[in-house]
């Protein structure tokens, strides 16, 4: 059976029994006081004043601690972004390469002992390149209305080989791994 241990006093039960001991001295000031309670009083509050700001070094020290932790996280996080960013600039060069070699050599695909570099086709997607007729314009409900594209209305009309003006289908590719 483990022995039990008394709670270490927080910084708040340190102000709370100095304040007791303190009212107790001032309650006793006023009348006659046996001298040895009242330098046991005055040595009880010098403890507790002592414990009190090895308390407050302490959490100050503590809370010294956490501030520089919070720094350094936002340190790491500021550097591990950098890298995120860093490495998805990479992989698409890369994958932008890999598809200028594919498109050069003709083929839609390479295939390695264990994996394979593919083209495929993204579905069709509406580019909006100037002035798009009323016809083909949303009007949201929001205040004030602002007028927009219904990108899926002119998708569908050039779709059935309706000419749409200052918009057009466009077909891009993306490289899959398998």
């Amino acid at each position: 059976m483990s022995a039990a241990f008394a709670p270490v006093p927080t910084l708040y039960d340190r102000f709370d029994e100095m304040a007791t001991l303190l009212a107790s001295l001032e309650a006793l000031a006023g009348g006659e006081c046996p001298p040895d309670l009242e330098a046991s009083l005055e040595e009880d509050l010098r403890e507790a004043i002592s414990g009190t700001r090895e308390k407050i070094d302490r959490t100050s020290a503590v809370l010294s601690a956490f501030e520089v932790a919070e720094d350094h996280a936002a340190k790491e996080i500021a550097r591990l972004h950098a890298r995120q960013v860093g490495l998805a600039k990479q992989r698409e060069r890369l994958e932008g390469y890999v598809i200028s070699v594919l498109t050069a050599a003709g083929v839609q695909k390479f295939d390695g002992h264990t994996s394979t570099l593919a083209l495929r086709k993204n579905p069709p997607s509406i580019v909006i390149e100037g002035e798009v007729s009323a016809e083909y314009m949303r009007t949201p409900e929001s205040k004030p209305p602002v007028a927009a594209p219904d990108k899926a209305l002119i998708k569908s009309a050039l779709s059935n080989g309706l000419l749409v003006q200052g918009a057009r289908l466009a077909q891009t590719i993306r490289l899959v791994r398998s």
